[in-house]
């Protein structure tokens, strides 16, 4: 399946670059002012975000290093265990995060830093997220377009692209369909995780 594709894309980039930062096709970046290099923390071979499912691998920072490269083999390995579960490869990474010793290599950052989903930006006060993931929403691609037209319509001011994107989650609410929720992303230890994974 296709969602497999980024495992062996990965693993060929990892020789060239010292870090990756990889990000789903259904993602848009919000705001540019952030540095990518703010994301990253030399410390870890991982750094990566978590949902009500567990892990995400929507957009996550892999930097180049042994470890690296055989978690994203282990990865590619248990494709075959995975390869028709709904979570694709997350389910390889969830899978990993049991398996490997991950608390010196992962960093498991609030999901809102750099891979927020539109119910999370609509339900808080914190401003307009760095980039936003559409993972799983019925019409996504038309919401991406959406989304497209109202950052083309703000010609870069993020203050305008912001309150542009207020009103347009205001009146898909009034059209019953954006599910409001409370629930805020937190930042997460490998020890709350690891109750988990």
């Amino acid at each position: 399946p296709l969602q497999w594709a980024k495992v062996p894309l990965i693993f060929s980039l990892l020789d060239k670059y010292e870090y990756i930062w990889f990000v789903d096709l259904d993602t848009m970046i919000l705001d540019d002012r952030p540095r990518l290099e703010d994301f990253i923390d030399p410390n870890f071979d991982l750094v990566i975000s978590k949902d009500q499912n567990g892990i995400n691998s929507g957009s996550f920072f892999i930097k180049s290093t042994d470890w690296s490269k055989l978690f994203i083999i282990f990865n590619w390995a248990e494709d075959r265990v995975h390869s028709n579960s709904c979570y694709w490869e997350q389910g390889t990474i969830m899978c990993a995060a049991r398996t490997f010793e991950v608390s010196n290599h992962m960093k498991f950052v609030s999901q809102d830093l750099f891979n927020s989903y539109e119910r999370y930006f609509s339900s808080n006060d914190n401003g307009m997220p760095f980039l936003i993931h559409f993972p799983g929403d019925v019409g996504k691609w038309d919401k991406v377009l959406d989304y497209g037209a109202l950052i083309d319509e703000s010609n870069g001011d993020s203050e305008q692209l912001e309150g542009k994107i207020r009103d347009y989650l205001a009146s898909r609410i009034v059209e019953n369909d954006v599910e409001y929720s409370t629930a805020q992303s937190s930042s997460q230890s490998l020890d709350d995780y690891s109750s988990d994974y």
